[in-house]
C-alpha cells in the first residue's frame, strides 16, 4: 500500500479525540433515558407537618359522605373567595368536628346505631336535642368532587396534634357505639354541616402566628 493510500485510509477513520456523530446520536438517547430514570428526592416535610385524618367509609354512608365532602370543599372555596380570607377544607372539617363533639358533651347529639338491612353491620343514625336555631341556609357545593367507584376514604389534612386528637375521639366513639370509624367521622361532619346550614354554627376569623384559621361559635339568636 502506497503512502498516499495509507493517508487516505487514515483520513476516513474517526479521530480518537473527535466524537463520532453517529456514535453520539446512538448513545445520547441511552444517556438521557438513564437521567430520566432518576427521581428527585421528595421533600416530605410539609406532609409530616400536615398529616391526614383519614377513615374508610362504609358503603351505606357513602352518599352522605360525598355530600358532606362536596359541601366542605365548597365552603372552604366560598370563605376564601367571598369572605376575604384563605382557609382549607381541613380547617372547615376541624370546626365541624369540634362543634359536634361539644354537642355530644352537652347531650344535644346522640349517636344511635341501627341495624343495616343489607348486612350485619350497624348503620349510624342521630338525634339532636334542642330547637330555636336561625333560618336555614344551604352550604355551597363544589363541582367535580365525586370520588370514583370502589373503595372510598374520607380524609382531611390537619396539624399533627389535631389528627392524633380526632383519631382517638373517633375511635372512642366507634367502640362505644359499635360503629366503624368512617361512620362516626361522617356523622360528626354531617352534624356540623347541618348546624351551619341551620344557623346554629357561624364561622369567624381567628388570627394565628403564621396564617389565619377559622373557628366556630354557636349563634345565640332565638335562645341559643
Amino acid at each position: 500500500m502506497s503512502k498516499k493510500q495509507r493517508k487516505n485510509l487514515m483520513d476516513m477513520e474517526p479521530s480518537p479525540t473527535t466524537p463520532d456523530p453517529v456514535v453520539q446520536s446512538i448513545a445520547a438517547p441511552e444517556a438521557g433515558a438513564h437521567l430520566r430514570g432518576r427521581r428527585a428526592k421528595r421533600n416530605r416535610a410539609w406532609e409530616k407537618a400536615n398529616p391526614v385524618l383519614r377513615c374508610w367509609v362504609p358503603v351505606h354512608v357513602r352518599e352522605r359522605a360525598k355530600e358532606v365532602q362536596a359541601a366542605i370543599k365548597g365552603l372552604a372555596e366560598n370563605l376564601s373567595k367571598d369572605e376575604g380570607f384563605f382557609t382549607t377544607t381541613g380547617e372547615v372539617a376541624r370546626v365541624f368536628l369540634e362543634f359536634s363533639w361539644a354537642d355530644i358533651e352537652r347531650g344535644r347529639l346522640i349517636l344511635t346505631p341501627q341495624p343495616n338491612p343489607k348486612g350485619r353491620k350497624m348503620r349510624l343514625d342521630w338525634e339532636e336535642v334542642g330547637e330555636g336555631w336561625r333560618k336555614a341556609k344551604r352550604a355551597p357545593r363544589s363541582k367535580g368532587t365525586r370520588p370514583g367507584k370502589g373503595s372510598m376514604w374520607l380524609g382531611y389534612r390537619m396539624t399533627p396534634d389535631n389528627v392524633r386528637l380526632w383519631q382517638e375521639r373517633v375511635q372512642q366513639l366507634a367502640q362505644q357505639h359499635d360503629l366503624t370509624p368512617g361512620e362516626v367521622l361522617v356523622r360528626l361532619l354531617s352534624h356540623g354541616l347541618a348546624a351551619y346550614e341551620s344557623g346554629r354554627l357561624v364561622f369567624r376569623k381567628a388570627p394565628v402566628v403564621t396564617r389565619w384559621q377559622i373557628s366556630g361559635r354557636i349563634s345565640r339568636k332565638n335562645g341559643w
